[in-house]
C-alpha cells in the first residue's frame, strides 16, 4: 500500500501533445538522454505476462549500447495526448486522460469501488486505477471497482485492494501534463522515489513537478 517514506530515487514523466506511435519513442528517447549528448535509439515491445504474447502487455524498453542499466517504462495515449514514465527502481504505470473523460453512470458502475462514490473527480480516480493497474501487469485483468484510492481532493494512495495481488507498496502520483488533462504515475518500489515531470522539447505547455 501507498505511504511515507524517503526521496531518494528519480522517476521521469515526459509528455507532449500528440498520439502518434513514433511520438512515444521520442519521448523515451528525450528522458534517458544524457545531458549535452544525442538521443539514443530505443527500441520498444510488448511482453504479456500471463500468456507470454509480444502484442500486449507490459512495455519494455532496450536501448542497443546504452551502458547503464535499461528503466522500467510506462506509455500512455488519451486526449490527445502522449505520456510516458521511467523508473530504474521497479515497475512503473502511467495513464492520461482528457479532464472528465470518466464522467458518466458506465464508468461509475464498472469502475467504482463500494465505498467510492461517483463526483466530478471520476477521471482523477479513473487514471490513479490505470497507472496502479499498469504498474502491476495486471491490466483490465483485474477489475478496476476491486481497487479503493484516495478521494479526488486528497493525495493519491491506494487504500484497498480486493481479493489477491495487491502489491506490497504503491506509490502514487498526481501529475500535471497538458492543460485539461489529468494524469497519474504509479511506482512499485521500496522506498517512494521523487518523480520529475516536463513537457517535451518544443512543447509550448508548461508543467508543474508533482
Amino acid at each position: 500500500m501507498s505511504g511515507s517514506g524517503s526521496e531518494d530515487a528519480a522517476v521521469t514523466v515526459v509528455w507532449a501533445s500528440g498520439t502518434e506511435p513514433a511520438l512515444a519513442r521520442r519521448l523515451i528517447r528525450e528522458a534517458i538522454a544524457a545531458p549535452g549528448r544525442s538521443s539514443p535509439e530505443v527500441r520498444l515491445t510488448h511482453l504479456c505476462p500471463y500468456c507470454g504474447s509480444g502484442q500486449h502487455g507490459r512495455p519494455l524498453l532496450s536501448v542497443p549500447g546504452h551502458p547503464v542499466p535499461v528503466p522500467f517504462v510506462s506509455v500512455s495515449r488519451g486526449g490527445g495526448v502522449t505520456v510516458v514514465a521511467l523508473c530504474r527502481q521497479g515497475h512503473v504505470g502511467v495513464d492520461v486522460e482528457a479532464d472528465g473523460a470518466a464522467d458518466s453512470a458506465g464508468f461509475a458502475r464498472v469502475a467504482l469501488h463500494p465505498d467510492e462514490h461517483s463526483s466530478a473527480g471520476d477521471t482523477v480516480l479513473w487514471v490513479r486505477k490505470e497507472s496502479l493497474l499498469k504498474a502491476t501487469g495486471h491490466g483490465l485483468r483485474v477489475e478496476p471497482s476491486r481497487l479503493r484510492v484516495s478521494a479526488a481532493d486528497e493525495p493519491p494512495a491506494l487504500v484497498e485492494w480486493i481479493g489477491p495481488g495487491a502489491p506490497p507498496v504503491a506509490w502514487l502520483y498526481d501529475v500535471r501534463t497538458a492543460p485539461g488533462h489529468v494524469a497519474a504515475v504509479t511506482v512499485l518500489a521500496p522506498r517512494r522515489p521523487a518523480i520529475v515531470v516536463r513537457p517535451a522539447r518544443g512543447e509550448p505547455a508548461p508543467t508543474t513537478t508533482a
